[in-house]
């Protein structure tokens, strides 16, 4: 964010380390250049521009790959000391006696590739698993509503810790899938404790995959 230089360690870009983004960039448009992390940006767009947001502190997650976040503080971005904060999928996780991150078992790729395990001849897919769950398939079903559990079980640990005015969700899944989003919130409020959730707002992100771009051009042109 300072100097925009990727610093490293996300496994979906390796060699990325230490890589001056910024300084490439610049160097091939001649324009200005602003680094910042996908999700945080795309927090940023929902926060700021999008039209369910209420109040000051606000948890934005981002379904897919992973599970990406974004935390927002009386009205402010929380980065981290190194501003490596808001790793929000990277919880540490323990579901049906394997260890692994929270994203690992709740993300929509996790979804995806336990529906082609039971189908291998069905691509990787979770917009596919959500039209097969909507077309009647009852297999497809009962993983979504497994999803649905270990999305609300994690969302509620961060409601307990942060006490927020509204969670946002976010990423392909908000779009279409507004059942899912009530089958989560179901869930996350099930776990979470009441003094913690009393007043919360659990809600579907109103921008789509304009978030990210608008939060983008937002950070640009507030630095």
């Amino acid at each position: 964010v300072e100097t925009g230089t990727v610093l490293g360690s996300a496994f979906q870009l390796p060699g990325w380390e230490n890589l001056p983004l910024a300084g490439l960039l610049r160097a091939e448009t001649g324009l200005p250049v602003f680094v910042d992390n996908d999700a945080n940006l795309m927090g940023l767009g929902e926060f700021t521009f999008g039209t369910v947001t209420k109040g000051k502190n606000v948890l934005f997650f981002t379904l897919g790959t992973g599970i990406g976040g974004a935390i927002f503080i009386n009205g402010a971005l929380y980065r981290g000391s190194k501003n490596a904060g808001g790793e929000l999928g990277y919880i540490p996780f323990n579901y049906r006696d394997q260890e692994g991150y929270w994203e690992d078992f709740a993300s929509m790729k996790a979804l995806a590739e336990q529906y082609t395990g039971k189908n291998p001849d069905t691509p990787p897919s979770a917009k596919l698993v959500f039209e097969r769950a909507a077309a009647g398939d009852h297999a497809a079903r009962e993983l979504i509503r497994e999803n649905a559990h270990l999305v609300g079980r994690g969302i509620a640990g961060y409601i307990n810790i942060f006490n927020p005015d509204t969670i946002i969700i976010g990423g392909g899944v908000s779009d279409s899938q507004r059942d899912y989003i009530e089958q989560v919130k179901h869930e996350a409020f099930k776990y979470a404790l009441p003094d913690c959730s009393n007043g919360l707002d659990i809600v579907a992100a109103s921008l789509g995959n304009k978030a990210g771009m608008i939060g983008a051009g937002y950070f640009a042109l507030s630095r």
